[in-house]
């Protein structure tokens, strides 16, 4: 079975927005609940997360994930395989 993937561009564009002064991967990276920014910055690498990861994400950012993902819902619609 393979799981859903989302791109995380959107994370990071939001997360951007969201710390505009911040150009380390530490805050970012201790908003979506790692301990420093090597996570954030492996997830920088991989381009994709896996869809309930990233809803967990937006989650620790107080938001809906469709409020950082805008095609959410279409995203995560597919059936897995």
């Amino acid at each position: 079975m393979r799981h859903m993937m989302v791109p995380f561009a959107p994370l990071d564009n939001y997360l951007a927005r969201r710390y505009p002064d911040d150009k380390s991967c530490y805050r970012k990276g201790r908003a979506i609940g790692y301990k420093d920014g090597s996570g954030y910055q492996k997830l920088k690498i991989r381009k994709k997360l896996v869809w309930h990861r990233a809803d967990v994400f937006a989650v620790r950012l107080g938001v809906h994930p469709a409020i950082i993902w805008k095609d959410w819902y279409e995203l995560t619609d597919r059936k897995e395989v």
